[in-house]
């Protein structure tokens, strides 16, 4: 009997050995595809783990009891997964808290807590949530060091003219230097830029952030990256929207009538003949002769209450490890607010504006 618990207990303890001792190897992959220097460790033991390789992949060898793994990895949420067996592919999710914590430098990418310098950052999904037609006017107030002015409500031109450090130049140039997927922009070309493309906009503002774009960098840098092309199944999004806008304030005139009376008290304060007579004045109080003595709201007649603004994208986006694509097709008409009164003539009175936005972003690995 005892030489028979000997025996169970050495096959117990070996089989607890061989069972601390269990390799799991495997892949772990988030949306985007294979994770690198992501943490697997396995739980209860802290120092007993691996770091997944360029390709996501990972070998630990158990030794504790929890049978547990556990995922970890700046930008992304803390996973724990149970081992299941030898072999293992394994997902993770991206933490939403930390995805603007990347920042969009000249020479690449890197985690905000380790710039030294002054950078901003936006991301496109806050820029999408203003129904501004223009880039500028969306970036209004949402990012510190950007200064902007808008000069001109014309649809097609009511982009804000803007500035990232100030408007004190030596050489009378204050415009930033605009890069949008590595190319220069101009303003103009920078203001036709659909919001809908936009993946995030950096603002760079000192000199160590500056410093590659050489003398062109001087009046601060704005850095913009399109969207890309997930890992996945083809996934198409239509996006439309309508907006109306009208003036922040329009003044009250007076009629013709309290006008012409105005007019008369003010020569007579200076000393000269009032210029209109009382039998003027009394047309004007009656509205009995429109021709002679007309009484025209002009606002009411030339202009609109609001003005419209209609806005629609489709994307299509998705692919594999090898190939990555993302096309968007967007449409923009803005209107004006003056009425319209040649219809069915070549000229239009009216102000507005129409945009067609295409692009195509294509990786290929």
């Amino acid at each position: 009997m005892k030489r028979f618990l000997y025996l169970l207990t050495i096959l117990l303890l070996g089989a607890g050995a061989a069972m601390a001792q269990q390799q799991v190897s495997g892949v772990v992959k988030d949306k985007d595809g294979p994770v690198i220097g992501l943490t697997v460790i396995e739980k209860g033991v802290p120092t007993n783990g691996a770091i997944t390789d360029v390709d996501g992949q990972f070998k630990v060898t158990l030794r504790g009891t929890s049978n547990t793994l556990v995922l970890k990895g700046v930008g992304y949420l803390t996973k724990e997964v149970t081992v299941t067996g030898g072999v293992m592919n394994l997902t993770i999710e991206a933490d939403p808290k930390a995805l603007g914590e990347v920042v969009v430098l000249g020479y690449g990418k890197q985690r905000k807590l380790t710039v030294t310098g002054a950078a901003s950052v936006i991301s496109g999904d806050e820029i999408r949530q203003n129904p501004s037609a223009s880039m500028q006017n969306s970036l209004t107030g949402k990012l510190p060091g950007f200064y902007s002015q808008q000069r001109s409500g014309r649809p097609g031109a009511d982009g804000a003219d803007f500035y990232i450090r100030g408007q004190s130049s030596y050489n009378g140039v204050n415009t930033p230097l605009i890069m949008v997927d590595d190319i220069e922009f101009s303003y103009e070309q920078f203001a036709r830029l659909d919001p809908n493309e936009v993946e995030s906009v950096t603002v760079l503002k000192d000199a160590s952030t500056t410093a590659v774009y050489g003398v062109k960098g001087a009046n601060g840098v704005m850095v913009v990256t399109t969207r890309r092309g997930k890992i996945g199944p083809p996934k198409i999004v239509f996006r439309n929207e309508g907006s109306l806008s009208q003036p922040t304030r329009i003044p009250k005139y007076l009629g013709a009538y309290e006008t012409a009376k105005l007019y008369n008290l003010a020569r007579k304060n200076d000393g000269l003949a009032p210029r209109f007579t009382d039998e003027d004045l009394e047309h004007w109080r009656t509205g009995d002769d429109p021709i002679g003595h007309p009484d025209v709201n002009w606002k009411e007649v030339l202009f609109k209450d609001f003005s419209k603004q209609l806005r629609s994208n489709l994307d299509v986006s998705g692919g594999t490890e090898k190939v990555k694509y993302f096309v968007s097709l967007g449409y923009l008409f803005q209107d004006g607010m003056l009425k319209h009164y040649t219809a069915g003539e070549p000229v239009d009175n009216n102000f507005y504006h129409k945009r067609y936005n295409y692009r195509s972003n294509l990786d290929i690995r």
